[in-house]
């Protein structure tokens, strides 16, 4: 018998180029038919420079990076690329961009808490949406288990603040009072000899808008009773103390140390990104930022410039915010003129803790961190209201 003439079947070569892929996407009812001329320019310069090692692609806010940074990660999957990990600053953004991967048709799976939310990064077939702290952290299980040979960093242009938090040990006064004020009687007579004691004990009053910094020397001459402290009160197994303390443990003398509004932060002075495996080791490295004026923050938060840059030489979404400051405003916004405009319009009360919310409580209330997320997601479904944040 002759098989010559069967036909076989030729396996399907998942799309590399961003474009074709996006093209090849399943067509659903909320899949949008083309992209954005901006973000067709934005994936094409990212293409013709895939291979290199740190790229930088630069959008204005509501330009549509997203999509540009799951095509990426997709892309990056399809060639090859093991373990692509794409990172955003908090968890609801974890879901907003997983809503985005699945409102366009993508495979994807997250991380939040630990647990993977199916086996498709697993199985090598999709990229894997998380957040910083889960990559950054000084006990990452995804760092250790699936060291990923790509990271696409959301938001790159306010990563700083998010990497400087993994190194960050933040002892407070309410949350942890014996530990606070054992350190806080280590480090009295310190301050009593650089003549600042005031200063030192409004530091650690709630009330009071005052930080005190611990001298060098203060700092390298009580290093081994301060990790007796931490020692004692066994912070390296406290969830919320651990995965930074794991980090700086070894290079307590090379840290800098603050009081500040009843807190004791102890971190470096400088970002060491150089010091860790993801900006040491030869991965591509792909950071979605909004525009930048300038790159001193991003060279701050990853210890390099990009070697290339990808910015469209588009206006898309220019224009489309309009943030008035109160103070600038000849009698400012009261609680009473919010309240009546949030009648019929969306607003935004942003605070900078919780006590400067309570101005605001007639209106609206901030929600508890575990309700965050279904919160926003009910004022996001609202066309008036008022929620703070």
């Amino acid at each position: 018998m002759d098989f010559s003439q069967l036909r076989t079947t030729t396996k399907k070569t998942a799309p590399v180029d961003p474009i074709k892929l996006f093209e090849s996407l399943p067509s659903l009812e909320s899949t949008p038919n083309d992209l954005w001329r901006g973000q067709t320019e934005a994936l094409k310069k990212w293409n013709l420079v895939r291979d290199s090692s740190d790229v930088l692609v630069s959008l204005n806010t509501g330009a549509g990076k997203t999509i540009v940074g799951l095509l990426i990660a997709q892309s990056l999957v399809n060639e090859g690329v093991e373990n692509v990990i794409y990172v955003c600053s908090t968890i609801d953004l974890v879901k907003q961009t997983a809503t985005e991967a699945r409102r366009i048709g993508m495979p994807y799976t997250t991380r939040v808490k630990r647990g993977f939310g199916n086996d498709l990064f697993e199985t090598g077939k999709s990229f894997c949406i998380t957040t910083y702290q889960a990559l950054f952290n000084g006990h990452s299980t995804l760092r250790r288990k699936f060291f990923p040979r790509a990271v696409i960093f959301d938001d790159a242009h306010v990563a700083e603040g998010i990497l400087r938090d993994a190194f960050t040990v933040r002892i407070n006064c309410n949350d942890y009072p014996e530990l606070f004020n054992e350190i806080y009687l280590l480090f009295m007579p310190h301050f009593k000899e650089l003549n600042i004691l005031g200063k030192f004990k409004d530091s650690v009053n709630l009330g009071e808008q005052t930080t005190a910094f611990v001298a060098p020397r203060g700092l390298q001459q009580r290093k081994s009773q301060l990790l007796k402290l931490f020692e004692k009160h066994n912070i390296k197994d406290d969830k919320n103390l651990t995965y930074a303390f794991s980090h700086i443990k070894d290079h307590i003398e090379a840290c800098s140390a603050i009081f500040t509004r009843g807190v004791f932060e102890l971190s470096p002075p400088f970002l060491p990104s150089l010091a860790l495996d993801i900006f040491e080791r030869p991965i591509k490295r792909i950071y979605l930022s909004a525009t930048l004026q300038s790159q001193t923050e991003f060279i701050r938060a990853f210890g390099r410039k990009p070697s290339k840059t990808v910015v469209p030489s588009n206006d898309a979404g220019n224009g489309e915010r309009l943030i008035i400051n109160g103070q600038k405003v000849k009698g400012g916004f009261s609680p009473e003129y919010i309240k009546e405009f949030s009648q019929d319009k969306k607003i935004i009360i942003a605070v900078p803790s919780y006590s400067a919310s309570e101005k605001w409580e007639e209106i609206s209330k901030p929600p508890t961190t575990e309700k965050f997320s279904e919160s926003l997601n009910d004022f996001r479904k609202t066309d008036k209201g008022a929620f703070t944040l």
